[in-house]
């Protein structure tokens, strides 16, 4: 239990989100904790993944206050201390699953160092396959994406996340925990 003198890292006030007259997310607070795992649970389509998104920056909210580490952040800002993992894998099959992981480094990296996968820079690619070791896939990390099994597949997916400067995940499913 965190002190309760202890600012949250997060922390949401009556977040809201419609779209168009439809209202997704009403009043949603959330305090979370430097060193706390948080899930949210509820049936499909009361608004958990538009909140991540909110959340991220990724879509914007109508109403409320998001603040990170105790920096307020405007609507539709992107939040680069988030990674997030989305509920549907997209792997490129093209590409190796290091690639894929490296992939996770685009928002930081310049337009020519993004240009070709195949050229990222020593840095990203070390950090990738360090993500791909905790995972247990470092022996897979040059095999195409499209040839790795059901159980990989998801484990690349999240580790692209790793492969970020972000202190945080917000997933919508589960994720390897390594």
């Amino acid at each position: 239990m965190p002190s309760l003198t202890t600012s949250p890292t997060l922390s949401v006030r009556d977040l809201t989100k419609r779209f168009g007259d439809r209202v997704v997310l009403e009043g949603f607070d959330l305090d979370v904790h430097a060193g706390e795992v948080v899930s949210i649970l509820g049936a499909n389509g009361s608004g958990k993944s538009t909140m991540l998104r909110c959340l991220s920056g990724l879509t914007k909210f109508d109403d409320g206050s998001v603040s990170v580490a105790g920096r307020e952040v405007r609507s539709g800002e992107r939040v680069p201390e988030f990674a997030m993992v989305f509920q549907k894998i997209h792997l490129v099959p093209e590409l190796s699953a290091l690639e894929n992981v490296c992939a996770g480094a685009l928002g930081r990296l310049s337009f020519w160092q993004a240009w070709a996968p195949r050229a990222f820079p020593t840095d990203v690619r070390e950090e990738a396959m360090g993500c791909l070791d905790r995972v247990g896939l470092a022996e897979r990390a040059h095999d195409r994406a499209r040839s790795l099994s059901g159980g990989p597949v998801p484990c690349a997916s999240a580790r692209r996340s790793c492969s970020r400067t972000s202190r945080y995940r917000l997933s919508t499913r589960p994720q390897p925990s390594k």
